[in-house]
């Protein structure tokens, strides 16, 4: 048995929150109560925790800039600034 934990930081690498999910349960289950908890004006992530209805939209919506990029296997490549996630 595994355990995966999710964590949301600062711009400074610091904690804000955390949750664990089981090392089967998807990303997105973390990002569903992490996502609730950003308050800045930029979120960067991981290309797991791309999804236009439960991790963009609702960011978009808020006018926070998103910087999560595509998964490779992606139909609609979404845009992304790479200058702020360091050109990754």
């Amino acid at each position: 048995m595994s355990t995966e934990i999710h964590v949301l930081c600062d711009g400074k690498g610091r904690r804000i929150a955390f949750h664990l999910t089981g090392g089967e349960i998807h990303d997105l289950q973390g990002a569903d109560i992490l996502v609730e908890k950003v308050n800045a004006s930029a979120l960067l992530a991981d290309k797991d925790y791309y999804a236009q209805k439960r991790v963009l939209a609702s960011l978009q919506e808020s006018n926070r800039v998103v910087v999560i990029p595509s998964k490779t296997n992606h139909k609609n490549k979404g845009y992304y600034d790479r200058s702020i996630n360091g050109g990754t």
